[in-house]
């Protein structure tokens, strides 16, 4: 009986030494790997598939652009954090939506840019865990401003609209994941119903866009090209 209840014992503790060693993987921060190695040409560039939509569910104005494109770099040496990145949108409007019906058109711009150009501040960020609920492929960009908490504004006078000042951040989710290694991965910003499908860093906390406190969106498809083939883990 002793010996029974010693492997009993044993049993249990490696079940659990399992089960831990599971969890910690699971938990495992995701990365970009080259060749499981840090990448060595790090800079990226990316170009929209289709129109990009910014919603401000509070004033109801939509912000439609025929396309988008960034450009950024990994950090030399690092697996997950990407910095100098800028994002623009071109082909840009904007509409007014009252009761379901549009009620005005007009152009925008960002301070600066031409008529119809939305441009980002500089951003940069990590890549993240993402729960399933919120994308399937469990690994997101969340982009931020390098510096202070601004990362785009939106003129649209035209509409008789103040200046949107976007605040907040970018997460949009990454995929493919895994293998086979590839120079392009997908980044996807998608919304649920009015709201930011992504919406929560890994410590639970809540992180979208927003102009004067009301919820922003971001709907958009992007492909991104990588200076060397690579993977997400």
């Amino acid at each position: 009986m002793r010996r029974a209840r010693l492997l009993a014992i044993c049993l249990t503790a490696a079940l659990a030494t399992g089960s831990a060693a599971a969890a910690s993987a699971l938990a495992a921060p995701p990365e970009f790997v080259h060749l499981a190695a840090p990448l060595t040409l790090t800079g990226f560039t990316g170009k929209s598939v289709g129109v990009a939509t910014i919603a401000d569910t509070t004033t109801g104005a939509i912000y439609k652009c025929s396309s988008e494109t960034l450009e950024g770099e990994i950090e030399f040496g690092s697996r997950k954090h990407v910095e100098e990145v800028v994002i623009k949108f071109k082909g840009c409007s904007g509409e007014v939506e009252k009761t379901g019906k549009i009620e005005k058109k007009c152009s925008i711009k960002s301070p600066g840019q031409p008529a119809g150009t939305l441009k980002t501040k500089r951003l940069d960020g990590n890549l993240i865990s993402v729960a399933p609920a919120e994308a399937p492929d469990e690994v997101g960009l969340d982009l931020l401003p390098e510096i202070g908490t601004v990362v785009m504004i939106i003129e649209a006078p035209g509409c008789a609209l103040p200046a949107a000042v976007i605040e907040g951040s970018i997460i949009g989710e990454v995929a493919p994941t895994g293998p086979p290694e590839t120079t392009t991965k997908t980044l996807l910003s998608t919304t649920l119903g009015t709201a930011q499908k992504i919406q929560h860093l890994p410590s639970g906390a809540k992180d979208t866009l927003s102009a004067a406190l009301a919820e922003v969106t971001l709907k958009s498809t992007v492909t991104l090209k990588f200076g060397e083939v690579m993977e997400v883990t």
